[in-house]
């Protein structure tokens, strides 16, 4: 089984870009592309197949 997302980091995450407008720092939303999103991914659809 996958560990546990961070539920509450993600949603404070999409929080912060989303009233954050002009202090965005674009390395670091690459960088949750491409490091978190995938396990993120892998992690709900392994929660859809329980």
């Amino acid at each position: 089984m996958l560990p546990l997302s961070p539920w509450r980091a993600i949603k404070d995450t999409r929080n912060f870009y989303v009233h954050a407008y002009g202090s965005i720092d674009i390395p670091s939303v690459w960088d949750t592309l491409v490091n978190d999103i995938p396990l993120l991914s892998l992690t709900c659809k392994e929660l859809l197949r329980e």
